[in-house]
């Protein structure tokens, strides 16, 4: 039986990308904490139990659609910010790679996939740095590549 060998938040990394086919992705900022959700849709129908139809139905759900949503957190240069908030108000998708910095035999690879920002907020609290945070909708599949 092997051992499971947790990877470190410094290895689970989000990145900025020009296009669907951008190849170099681009580090906008430091981002601390990230989180990618993968969610399943279901419709649900209320079955009768063909054998005993005065049994209270069951209940059956069927797959609808897939969906996946990301959000971080961070700190920014102004600059970096505003690369973040050009991405927020356009009028199209933006692409995005998490990247999982390890080896393709210890599960190291990357998602890229297309996002609209649902938000992002900059903020400071009592002269501290500035730091944002941002949740993001995907749009389409998420691709998984594993590393070469």
């Amino acid at each position: 039986m092997t051992q499971t060998v947790p990877f470190g938040g410094k290895d689970l990394r989000v990145l900025l990308k020009d296009s669907a086919a951008d190849t170099t992705p681009d580090f906008v900022a430091m981002i601390t904490t990230k989180e990618i959700e993968w969610v399943n849709e279901l419709d649900d129908a209320t079955v009768p139990e063909a054998d005993a139809p005065d049994q209270v139905p069951s209940r059956r759900s069927f797959l609808k659609a897939r969906a996946w949503n990301t959000s971080f957190s961070g700190i920014a240069d102004a600059k970096g910010f505003r690369t973040l908030q050009a991405a927020a108000v356009a009028d199209m998708p933006t692409y995005v790679q998490v990247l999982v910095a390890k080896a393709a035999a210890a599960g190291g690879g990357r998602w890229d996939g297309a996002v609209w920002f649902e938000n992002l907020k900059l903020s400071s609290q009592e002269n501290g740095v500035a730091k944002f945070s941002g949740q993001l909708r995907g749009e389409g599949p998420l691709a998984w590549t594993a590393a070469s």
